[in-house]
């Protein structure tokens, strides 16, 4: 879930190269266990504290999920833009506006990327 941070939207101009380090990088987590162990009724066999931390985890996975959809939303509208040297002011102050909230996008991401990790930590450390 590694996210770098990208250059943007500046004095009303969009940098060469902003979001380009996202090339590649959606990822897509997976709930199997999770699906699993609801359907086979195994939480009822593992204590409160322990289903309560891997509740957590997936719920912080959950919020990551949904803001990386969201962010890809906005990168495939900007991936399908024409060449900037060919848009007319309108759709480069829309464009403007996307990478705008593409950026806030990423950085509200990365929170959520840490917020994850550590649940996921919290979850797989040993109980007390």
């Amino acid at each position: 879930m590694r996210w770098a941070s990208a250059a943007g939207a500046v004095n009303g101009k969009v940098e060469a190269g902003a979001l380009s380090d996202l090339r590649g990088q959606f990822v897509a987590l997976k709930a199997v266990a999770r699906d699993i162990a609801l359907s086979t009724g195994t939480l009822n066999l593992l204590e409160f504290d322990e289903v309560h931390r891997y509740a957590d985890a997936y719920t912080a996975q959950r919020a990551f999920e949904e803001q990386q959809g969201r962010l890809e939303a906005v990168w495939f509208e900007l991936t399908g833009a024409a060449d900037a040297a060919n848009l007319s002011d309108a759709d480069r102050r829309a464009d403007i506006a996307r990478v705008r909230v593409a950026q806030a996008y990423l950085r509200s991401l990365k929170q959520l990327e840490q917020n994850a990790i550590t649940a996921y930590d919290e979850a797989l450390r040993e109980p007390r």
